[in-house]
């Protein structure tokens, strides 16, 4: 019996799967379409998780939370508390060393000088390229929604524009010709095949970067193709840009993927015509895709431009692992139930200091309209005049519950717990006469509960290393080492595909 599949045309559809796999994707709306299906599948599933923990994080717990200019004496109708925040600035300096050294190890005596020296250029470059604060940018993405991309690459050419009176189009200051880098990518901006066998990078067959360009700099990128860059400029085909392809969306995530909404109120300026682009790259076919959105035809179609490397030039680093799923979750997933919990109860607490607010008592006939005024509205220090003893008399408010001390406590506690944050570490009162043996100890258990991840962080930087080193030995002549590091560069190998 005939099977049709959803979505496909069955006189076409095994013509269009048919030629794909002869010559590699030559019906190049397959691609816009996988990409568009899998913008929505992921938007279904998880953007809506990542944008509540990045809210979280930004301390934007409430949903009346926004407000112009709040200040103490225009105190809101809410307590943020925000323990989440908190934790993720405890943990990810633990996590990660403030400046990794690289060590590269020789597997033959022989390679003991050239191992040194390598270990020295991929330190060099690690430093001078700023690149532990892209990896850190990472992991604080890492720890923050669960998962945290990361660019490695080699600059073999910038995007420059044809004509020099277009000016620069390539802002990226850290991102030098000639020399590798490494990039964040923001989670919305990266697409990874939902299909993977094993539900992660490695066995995916494809991935995708989204970014953003505005219309100018598109047209004037002399990398890109020039027959597809004048069918744009003739009218022929109309880029999609943010507004038409993220604006309608129904899920209000999405607002990260237009620039900070930039430009939706005026459209005075030429930079608000951003297109959306997709980098693309197909493992399947070992080819290299740069695509404009709704153009079907690619701005840049060519091998896999990194034959040393084995996998894609991204990599991606999960806090908390899901089995069987793509993504990982972050702290504000784990702690999402307490946190609120937490601002519920000290807004319940300031609700309650505001109900009870001092009131007295007084004895009618023995108190003057002014001197009741004073009491009203007098500084601290008034002296106020009654015509006899006890004329004035505070009333007893009502007191606060104990269980809120209790239940808040009792909250911390479970914070602490699901997220290894010992009190010594994320500022807590510890017992009293606690000894520095006692201090110790603790220090060592919390570093405990945190070595599982720590080890997948020091794993990830360990493997952004390889990438960078596998770069520099594929590019570099000896001459450029010898301009780094000096004579001992006679010591360099240049790697092969042999």
């Amino acid at each position: 019996k005939a099977v049709t599949m959803p979505g496909v045309n069955q006189a076409s559809g095994y013509n269009s799967i048919e030629k794909e796999t002869a010559t590699g994707d030559t019906t190049y709306n397959i691609w816009l379409t996988r990409i568009a299906s899998t913008i929505k599948w992921r938007q279904s599933r998880y953007d809506k998780d990542w944008k509540r923990a990045y809210s979280m994080y930004n301390g934007i717990h409430w949903r009346d939370m926004i407000e112009t200019d709040p200040s103490s004496d225009q105190a809101r109708d809410r307590i943020t508390v925000n323990v989440t925040m908190s934790n993720v600035l405890n943990i990810v300096p633990f996590l990660m060393s403030q400046n990794p050294k690289f060590v590269c190890k020789a597997r033959k005596e022989e390679s003991v000088k050239a191992a040194e020296l390598q270990s020295e250029v991929l330190n060099y470059e690690y430093e001078q390229r700023d690149m532990h604060t892209q990896v850190k940018r990472s992991v604080y993405d890492c720890v923050e929604i669960g998962h945290g991309i990361i660019k490695i690459g080699y600059a073999l050419e910038l995007n420059e524009a044809a004509k020099k009176s277009d000016g620069v189009i390539d802002y990226a200051s850290y991102i030098k010709e000639d020399s590798p880098f490494v990039k964040r990518i923001c989670p919305f901006h990266f697409l990874i095949d939902p299909t993977a066998s094993e539900n992660n990078l490695e066995t995916a067959r494809w991935c995708a970067e989204i970014f953003f360009v505005p219309l100018q700099d598109l047209c004037a990128n002399q990398r890109y193709d020039s027959t597809v860059i004048s069918k744009i400029k003739k009218g022929i085909y109309t880029p999609g840009t943010k507004s038409t392809v993220f604006d309608n969306l129904s899920d209000a995530s999405m607002e990260s993927l237009t620039n900070n909404g930039f430009g939706t109120v005026s459209q005075a300026y030429p930079e608000n015509n951003i297109c959306v682009g997709y980098e693309v790259w197909d493992k399947k076919h070992r080819k290299y895709y740069i695509f404009a959105d709704s153009v079907p035809e690619p701005l840049i179609e060519k091998d896999w431009p990194y034959d040393y490397i084995d996998n894609f030039p991204y990599l991606k680093v999960d806090y908390i692992p899901l089995q069987d799923d793509l993504y990982g979750v972050g702290i504000p997933y784990t702690i999402e139930d307490q946190q609120f919990e937490l601002n519920r109860v000290r807004t319940s607490a300031f609700e309650h200091r505001r109900r009870f607010n001092r009131k007295y008592t007084a004895v009618e006939g023995q108190l003057e309209t002014t001197e009741a005024n004073k009491l009203v509205n007098g500084e601290d220090g008034t002296v106020i005049f009654v015509k006899a003893q006890n004329a004035i008399m505070p009333i007893q408010e009502a007191n606060m519950s104990q269980d809120t001390l209790v239940v808040e406590s009792m909250i911390k506690d479970d914070v602490r717990q699901m997220t290894g944050s010992d009190a010594l570490i994320s500022g807590g009162q510890l017992p009293s006469r606690t000894t520095q043996g006692e201090v110790q100890t603790r220090t060592s258990l919390f570093r405990l509960k945190l070595d599982d991840r720590a080890d997948a962080i020091d794993k990830f930087i360990i493997k952004i290393g390889v990438q960078v080193l596998q770069h520099i030995k594929n590019n570099y002549r000896t001459e450029r080492v010898v301009q780094l590091v000096g004579l001992k560069a006679v010591n360099w190998v240049k790697l092969t595909s042999s």
